[in-house]
């Protein structure tokens, strides 16, 4: 079946490729769900492939653009919160699919959940962050700061919660003696988003980027 996937994509055959996909992953299920073995390895490639597909082609590039302009305060209301709730939807179903990777008992399916849990908070926090404020909202001074600051709030929350999630993978690959893709992808979510507290590590990534 693994085979049999490669092939498929070889061939540009993608709905076939995702069957023998899933029948690798079913194939893994039905002999006991073993971790850490050969068909637990390839049953997490696919997986990972599934849920980056999610990521990168639906999660990431969602953005609400649309400004609510009713001034009707119980409407307006209604609207924000169907805002949300899209946003929400479409976070739980990628978490879904990188909390499934931890069944395979791969340390690099392991790792690609948590930095991938982290990139989710962030990236949440930017998409309400980068929702229009409402009309209705904007027009007043004090409400539409008050607004704000609760936006903050919430963006600051899931903030702690992506740097927790990469400060753990990062933490663990260091104390493990594992460097990959996901270790580096943490370490540059790091010091990209808190400089003053991983300066050193900044330092040490540009170094490594300037290597010949």
């Amino acid at each position: 079946d693994y085979d049999e996937a490669q092939l498929w994509h070889k061939k540009g055959r993608t709905a076939q490729a995702k069957k023998a996909e899933q029948d690798t992953i079913d194939a893994w299920k039905k002999s006991g769900s073993p971790k850490n073995t050969r068909g637990a390895k390839l049953a997490a490639e696919f997986a990972i492939d599934d849920a980056e597909a999610y990521y990168n082609n639906v999660w990431t590039p969602f953005q609400i653009t649309r400004t609510i302009t009713t001034h009707n305060i119980k409407a307006a209301k209604a609207q924000i919160q169907a805002q949300n709730a899209q946003i929400e939807k479409l976070r739980k179903t990628a978490e879904d699919k990188y909390i499934a990777l931890d069944q395979f008992g791969v340390v690099e399916a392991t790792m690609c959940a948590e930095v991938r849990f982290g990139d989710i908070q962030y990236d949440r926090g930017q998409k309400i962050e980068n929702i229009p404020i409402p009309t209705i909202i904007a027009s007043n001074d004090q409400v539409s700061a008050t607004f704000q600051t609760q936006r903050d709030q919430a963006l600051q929350k899931d903030l702690d919660q992506a740097k927790t999630a990469w400060s753990d993978v990062a933490d663990k690959a260091k104390a493990g003696g594992v460097s990959n893709k996901w270790s580096q992808h943490a370490l540059e979510n790091l010091a990209r988003e808190f400089p003053d507290q991983y300066h050193v590590l900044r330092q040490e990534l540009v170094q490594e980027t300037d290597k010949p």
